[in-house]
């Protein structure tokens, strides 16, 4: 019995040693955890050019001979004029093969967004995260990434004079018009433009409102909040803005939209784009309110218009039925009757009146003037001659005669003193 017991012993103590050296070996390695960050896809891209805007991944990779037994936080990274967001709040992990260890690996993504041209620097963040220690116990690890300097400026001069416009790899954008073209809209019914503009490797901020609350007569506006979009998937980072305005008809006649351009710099391609989405052009029926409202101050102008002239009309029948009518008025009415002797008369009357003379001959010696001057005269009288001569006595020529009153003065010279 003695001698079972102490091979047993034997035995345990032959299975036990072979792990206690094991565990020796293994508390010999030492914890280590690293972290090396770098800018785009490789980390050969210390004299790349990037854009205003354009979506530059910061990358940063953390790894540990051990492995990590909670989440990891990274703070610290600010910089002024740029748009930092970590749009992916899972890290990447795997393992690889170092010097014939197993490393534990996790790779972070955190986009930026330059907002204008210059010198950057991507400053010194915090990594901070726990890892198994030697005894497989936690440890808080904090590590500090490096600082990394880079350069943005316009790709083309061109850039510098174009609207606003922003960097992507890929843009889609899309119009819609929520309007039964088939029956002509009256005033009073809406028309709903929806734009949506969804883009790679970019933000939804920096997507511009393409649709501006521009006033206009035949319609009264109403724009809705933008809704604004960023996810991921397995290849890119995708965002979506979508905006909408409402159009209430106000006016019959034709309401137009104009085109509308988006610029947008591709990345992929190293070249300015343009993307033009069609404007619209509505034929709007009048409902008797807006043809009312539309042409109010026409019918009010009108209106007083036509009151105004009639009571000038009969507030000039009552004058002249008091008073004699106009010298033209007498004339044009004799004229219009062909009543050649009154017309003759009223042609003297105002030959003494504006001329102070009393023979028709002597007011002008032109020959169209003399001509007209016998016919009405004569029987062969038309009215062309009398209209002729009533619009040409006020600017025909007198000859050279004496006025009435020095004519006076000469006869009375004449007369024998007595």
């Amino acid at each position: 019995m003695i001698k079972l017991l102490g091979c047993l012993v034997l035995i345990f103590t032959a299975l036990i040693l072979p792990m206690e050296t094991l565990h020796a070996e293994e508390e010999v390695i030492p914890v280590e955890v690293k972290v090396r960050a770098w800018l785009g896809e490789s980390t050969d891209t210390a004299d790349k050019l990037w854009t205003p805007t354009e979506q530059i991944i910061l990358q940063i990779e953390v790894s540990t001979n051990r492995w990590f037994t909670s989440g990891t936080k990274i703070t610290g990274i600010e910089i002024p004029n740029v748009l930092v967001k970590q749009r992916n709040t899972f890290a990447v992990n795997y393992t690889e093969q170092e010097n014939g260890q197993t490393w534990s690996r996790q790779h972070w993504e955190i986009t930026l967004y330059p907002q204008t041209s210059g010198d950057f620097t991507v400053p010194e963040g915090k990594v901070i995260t726990q890892v198994a220690d030697d005894h497989g116990h936690k440890k808080s690890v904090t590590l500090t990434t490096p600082t990394i300097p880079f350069h943005v400026a316009l790709p083309s001069a061109e850039l510098a004079a174009t609207k606003s416009w922003f960097a992507a790899s890929d843009v889609n954008v899309q119009q819609e018009w929520n309007i039964n073209e088939k029956d002509m809209p009256k005033a009073g019914d809406s028309v709903t433009r929806t734009i949506k503009i969804e883009v790679k490797d970019s933000l939804s901020v920096l997507l511009p409102n393409l649709m501006k609350p521009e006033p206009s007569s035949m319609w009264k506006v109403y724009s809705s909040s933008p809704e604004l979009q960023d996810k991921q998937n397995r290849l890119s980072y995708v965002s979506t803005r979508i905006d909408k305005q409402t159009y209430v008809l106000q006016n019959g006649g034709e309401a137009h939209w104009p085109e509308l351009q988006l610029w947008w710099w591709n990345t992929e391609k190293g070249q300015l784009e343009k993307i033009t989405l069609a404007g619209k052009t509505l034929q709007v029926k009048h409902t008797l309110s807006s043809w009312l409202t539309y042409y109010g101050w026409e019918l009010v102008t009108a209106l007083f218009s036509v009151c105004g002239l009639v009571l000038l009309l009969v507030w000039l029948r009552n004058y002249y039925q008091t008073h004699p009518l106009p010298l033209w008025l007498k004339f044009y009415h004799a004229l219009r009757r062909g009543q050649w002797v009154t017309c003759r008369q009223l042609l003297y009357r105002r030959l003494r009146v504006r001329k102070q003379l009393l023979a028709m001959t002597a007011a002008s010696n032109e020959p169209n003037w003399q001509h007209a001057a016998q016919n009405v005269q004569s029987t062969t009288a038309t009215r062309a001659d009398f209209t002729y001569l009533w619009k040409r006595i006020k600017t025909a020529r007198a000859s050279i005669s004496l006025p009435k009153a020095l004519v006076e003065l000469e006869r009375s010279k004449s007369l024998p003193s007595k």
